[in-house]
């Protein structure tokens, strides 16, 4: 049963146990494949939103981030549990748990299963020793920076520093609902888009750490990230973020130092007070410290 049907036959037979809503995407992001309760959150039955995009279904506010959690789900396999809305034929649905599939043998189709009735403060499962902050996902300070030597030290990978200044007044602005959704997009940005697809931390209000594979298109990161924004801000122009990549040669870098160079550095990133953000100086002093 290697099957094209057989491996949607599964799919269906296992995500039923769990979702109320299912469809198959190919990469454009068209439905190929639906079942379920269309009816109750979008108003038309299965039949009716096959060949459609499928972001056209979902809300505004959350396109940025669902389109961050099919990118992660084609790295990881998988994405579980996140909250987002989609948008009904009466504006954006109550929230729905979303979790993504990619199967062995149909790697170049998404496998989406929907939930009614998901609760905006699901946290998901600790893991042993790391620190995650529970809204977005993203590791701690401690726990990204432990993380990112041992990264950085065994792969052919880059750090980056993100910054948003205003970040935090912006969120304040918002109501509870909204702040949940601009969590969940800013912290699943990040993650998407770094090693392995769970290789980023908050360092601080507004300020991020990747750990990314070399070569990432860091201008379209932050163009991503403040497009998030954007979908909040009635104006129009919610948080612009600022991001440089740390260079580094990793020839003949002790761990120890290493290690020592990382926590400087984020220490000194976080610390930084609103614009005052000049990452090619900590960039420098990080790159003198390890060598």
């Amino acid at each position: 049963m290697n099957s094209p049907t057989a491996a949607r036959d599964r799919f269906v037979a296992f995500a039923f146990c769990w979702a109320d809503m299912l469809v198959e995407l190919d990469t454009s992001r068209r439905i190929l494949f639906a079942v379920g309760a269309t009816k109750q959150l979008l108003g038309v039955q299965p039949e009716a939103i096959i060949g459609r995009n499928f972001m056209e279904l979902v809300s505004v506010k959350d396109r940025v981030l669902v389109e961050q959690l099919l990118f992660m789900t084609s790295k990881r396999g998988r994405i579980d549990n996140v909250t987002i809305r989609l948008q009904g034929q009466k504006g954006p649905t109550p929230p729905v748990a979303f979790a993504g599939h990619v199967l062995p043998d149909r790697k170049d189709h998404f496998f989406l299963a929907l939930r009614t009735q998901a609760h905006l403060d699901d946290k998901g499962v600790a893991e042993q020793g790391v620190n995650r902050d529970k809204s977005t996902g993203l590791l701690s300070k401690d726990s990204f920076s432990a993380m990112a030597v041992q990264t950085l030290k065994d792969n052919n990978a880059e750090l980056t520093l993100v910054n948003m200044t205003g970040f935090q007044s912006f969120y304040d602005s918002l109501d509870e609902g909204e702040r949940q959704v601009l969590l969940n997009t800013v912290g699943t940005t990040p993650r998407a888009n770094s090693l392995g697809g769970d290789s980023a931390g908050e360092v601080g209000d507004g300020k991020f750490g990747i750990v990314h594979a070399a070569g990432l298109d860091v201008t379209a990161l932050e163009a991503k990230l403040a497009e998030a924004t954007k979908a909040f801000d009635p104006a129009g122009k919610g948080v612009a973020a600022q991001s440089a990549t740390v260079d580094m040669d990793m020839t003949g870098v002790d761990e120890a130092d290493l290690a020592k160079g990382l926590v400087y550095t984020i220490n000194n990133f976080k610390e930084q007070a609103g614009d005052k953000f000049n990452v090619k100086d900590i960039a420098a002093n990080m790159d003198n410290l390890v060598k």
